[in-house]
């Protein structure tokens, strides 16, 4: 039997960057980024055959290593895009599976939010414009009238986030920002109808901290926010631990 402590190469569906295969895949994606820049389209196959100097099977075989990652995107009758990967994809597709069997990773995920969007509020507030201003205006007006209705607000609690730390401008920010709310989606614990109104107060709070540019109360408020958020996942992850026959198997939703 194989030993489990043995290093197995680990297969990857990105291209072989050995030998030749190296040299022209460097191409390939210094080509991709041109087409990212400019907005254009990719070359024909039959472009790049000439260009690249390699056969159809060949050429074919990296780019559908481009397209597996959804880098390389085909349109029926306009040909190949490119674009760039999607780290948020690609984290959901890994770990949604683990977090439905161990919910409590979930905690784990909060903890890198946390972090990042604590860490990352001095440089959104730098870029905020009166339009970002006016929409998470729209957020928060939204979240108020439907919990004074004793109604959710799942969507613009993360519409308000998401607008807030696209004001990074950090590309790899916003995809991990929401790699996070689509793993929560179906997980995440919402307060009790009586606690909506607070939480909708307490973005109200944030956003009006953010307009008058005072990062030391905004910083304070979005801290408190997170963790009383995280402490009401972990609340509702020990409440369906107690309740399931299954124990920590079960993928606890409290809304």
């Amino acid at each position: 039997a194989a030993s489990l402590d043995a290093q197995a190469p680990i297969e990857t569906s990105m291209p072989d960057t050995t030998g030749s295969n190296k040299f022209i895949n460097d191409q390939i994606a210094e080509l991709i980024m041109e087409c990212i820049d400019e907005h254009k389209k990719l070359p024909t196959e039959q472009e790049l055959m000439e260009r690249f100097q390699i056969n159809r099977f060949a050429l074919r075989e990296l780019l559908n290593a481009y397209a597996v990652n959804g880098i390389i995107v085909s349109q029926q009758g306009s040909g190949r895009y490119a674009q760039f990967p999607d780290l948020g994809v690609q984290i959901k597709n890994i770990w949604a599976p683990f977090i439905k069997c161990r919910p409590s990773l979930l905690l784990d995920f909060f903890e890198i939010r946390k972090c990042l969007e604590l860490s990352s509020l001095p440089i959104a507030m730098q870029n905020l414009r009166p339009d970002d201003l006016l929409q998470l205006r729209r957020h928060t007006d939204a979240m108020l009238k439907n919990a004074k209705a004793g109604e959710s607000f799942e969507a613009y609690d993360r519409d308000f986030h998401c607008t807030l730390f696209a004001c990074t401008g950090n590309l790899f920010f916003k995809q991990l920002l929401t790699a996070f709310w689509d793993i929560c989606e179906d997980s995440i614990v919402w307060p009790s109808n009586n606690d909506l109104v607070y939480v909708a107060q307490q973005h109200i709070d944030i956003l009006e901290a953010l307009a008058c540019q005072d990062e030391a109360r905004a910083s304070e408020l979005l801290n408190r926010q997170l963790v009383e958020s995280r402490n009401q996942i972990a609340l509702a992850l020990v409440k369906g631990e107690q309740k399931s026959p299954h124990g920590r198997n079960t993928y606890v939703s409290v809304k």
